[in-house]
């Protein structure tokens, strides 16, 4: 789920995404590797859990091509079929 479409979390912090991703057993799909790569390794540092972190790229995955969402959604549907549980980083 977008957090866009979760009123509750629309405006929040990395953090506080984070957080909400750990409660809810969830993910975090995002192109923002600038700012959760680092929150994901100081977690690491400090022996605490983090989601695991799905990263994309605006350029192989352009929001400006309409057919992309479906093919991203296949490529995250394969990376959950490849792994009986996704832990860590991964770069689609």
């Amino acid at each position: 789920m977008a957090v866009t479409a979760l009123p509750e979390l629309r405006g929040k912090s990395d953090e506080e995404i984070v957080e909400a991703a750990l409660a809810e057993g969830r993910a975090i799909v995002t192109e923002n590797a600038v700012d959760y790569r680092p929150l994901m390794a100081v977690a690491g540092d400090d022996g605490r859990d983090f989601p695991p972190l799905v990263l994309t790229s605006n350029q192989r995955w352009s929001r400006a091509n309409p057919g992309v969402v479906g093919r991203l959604i296949v490529a995250l549907d394969a990376l959950l079929v490849a792994n009986d549980a996704i832990e860590g980083e991964y770069w689609l």
